[in-house]
């Protein structure tokens, strides 16, 4: 059942390969089962029903945090590249004063982080799984913590002078800042691309910083045996792009075993392959896994409402907040960014939101800042309403069209721009200010978030697409309406990188 679950979140832009999936089953029941079954009402909704909802809003923001932490990580095929160009890093050649530099900054790592990364660094095909079982943690963990250790290690090595640019630029972007190679590139001024090869240069220097002359401790074999490599064979056949019915048949009859050899070692070189599968494919394995059709009706499930997230429920804007949060890291920091100084509300405004259902779900740190401040995702998604008004009254009143564009004035000075119409930032402050009847500092600040994040987050604005271009927030006028929160604000993902 929780496969089928799976399905529906890849259909709807939330991919997790099988081997995250199989994870992300094991943690709901140990992390989120006890309070799932002391809530669960006979009276509303049939126990499978309820059990598919609430594995939903489990999985989809770790899965957002997944997607982002893969593209910032490597797979086992390219750290094998990486770890065979390190051994072309030789000392006297161009690359070689970095390396001083790099192992300094491991070398100042904590403990059992730095214990962490030199056991990924160590094997040519870095296997999650076995570290995780190494470290005790679960695979999930072992991204988590991996994505922290790298964020320590940019910043010292962005205080290095061995560390040249755009490389020590790239390692802030991806690992301090956790931005996915497209944002850092929209950032640098850079092709997505030329940042996905300046990581890869640094992988490279992580790995001979690391491990020096000394060959790998593993050397990754593509070894299976019969029986596996028959299964193996029966997943490959069902992504290949003339697969039809009778592989989808096979795999189904499978199931149990074609699992159970995903979450093995042998198993990982097909789960890289499943990785770069496109969503629509992932679900259709998703659904032959889980014993079932994509055109399977399952009435009791109710799956496009449990997949979608509408404005009009507290509740379900509470969770597409906590999506967005857990897959975009730099919307979080640069609310309070924004919100540093601003003045706090009273306790008896705090304890008017204490059972707010839309901050319910929030982590802590998110639903105390926003408390703090008077605030619920409710009333943000309010204030992204409020400037979507805005912003087609602006449009209206200057003939723009659609596929018309124009300019979001910036919360700070920004290049000079006359080749297309500006949309005044106190105009919007001030709609906000009356739609939303906040102070004036707050609605300055909650227009500024706005318009730092829109240029990640390009169909937050309904009706319109954004793009930072040239320094500057260009508008684009679409006319199309996005009711699902959750596709709304769900920013588009670069290719796939498997882990």
């Amino acid at each position: 059942m929780l496969f089928k679950a799976l399905s529906g979140l890849a259909r709807t832009g939330y991919p997790a390969p099988p081997d995250e999936g199989m994870d992300l089953i094991h943690d709901f029941y140990i992390h989120a089962w006890p309070g799932v079954s002391a809530r669960y009402d006979a009276s509303r909704a049939s126990f499978d029903t309820y059990l598919f909802a609430c594995f939903v809003r489990f999985a989809r923001p770790r899965i957002a945090r997944l997607m982002r932490l893969r593209e910032t990580l490597m797979g086992p095929a390219e750290m094998e590249a990486a770890a065979q160009a390190a051994r072309l890093v030789v000392a006297g050649s161009p690359d070689a004063p970095d390396i001083p530099a790099v192992r300094a900054a491991l070398a100042a790592l904590p403990a059992d982080g730095r214990a962490l990364l030199d056991a990924y660094l160590d094997d040519a095909a870095p296997s999650e799984r076995l570290l995780a079982a190494r470290f005790a943690m679960t695979r999930y963990g072992v991204r988590l913590k991996l994505a922290e250790t790298l964020g320590l290690l940019a910043v010292r090595l962005g205080l290095a002078d061995g560390l040249g640019e755009p490389d020590r630029a790239v390692a802030l972007a991806l690992w301090a800042d956790q931005r996915s190679p497209r944002q850092a590139a929209a950032l640098l001024g850079m092709s997505t691309d030329a940042v996905q090869t300046t990581k890869i240069r640094l992988f490279t220097r992580l790995v001979e910083a690391a491990r020096g002359t000394r060959q790998m401790s593993n050397t990754f074999r593509a070894y299976t045996s019969a029986g596996q490599a028959a299964l193996a064979g029966l997943v490959t056949a069902a992504l290949a792009p003339d697969a039809n019915r009778r592989d989808f048949d096979a795999l189904r009859v499978q199931a149990e075993s074609v699992c159970a050899f995903l979450d093995t070692a042998a198993g990982e070189a097909v789960v890289e392959r499943i990785a770069a599968a496109d969503d629509g494919r992932l679900a259709d394995l998703y659904d032959a896994l889980a014993g079932t059709s994509g055109t399977d009706d399952e009435p009791d499930f109710h799956g496009d409402a449990l997949m979608r997230a509408h404005v009009e429920d507290a509740r379900d804007v509470g969770h597409a907040f906590s999506v967005l949060l857990a897959g975009n890291p730099q919307a979080w920091r640069r609310f309070e960014s924004r919100f540093e100084g601003v003045a706090t509300v009273g306790a008896d405004r705090r304890a008017d939101l204490a059972d707010d259902p839309s901050l319910g779900e929030l982590p802590r740190e998110a639903r105390d800042a926003l408390e703090r401040h008077g605030l619920t995702p409710v009333m943000l998604a309010e204030a992204m309403r409020s400037l979507s008004n805005t912003a087609m009254e602006f449009c209206i009143a200057h003939g723009i069209g659609r596929d018309g564009r124009f300019r979001l004035q910036a919360p700070r000075p920004e290049p000079k721009d006359d080749t297309v119409p500006v949309l005044e930032r106190w105009s919007a402050e001030e709609e906000l200010r009356l739609d939303l009847d906040l102070g004036r500092d707050t609605a300055e600040a909650v227009y500024g978030w706005l318009h730092d994040i829109a240029g990640e987050l390009p169909r937050i604005l309904d009706g319109f697409e954004t793009q930072f271009t040239r320094g500057s927030l260009v508008l684009t006028r679409t006319d199309t309406s996005e009711p699902d929160l959750l596709r709304r604000w769900h920013a588009p993902q670069a290719a796939a990188i498997a882990c």
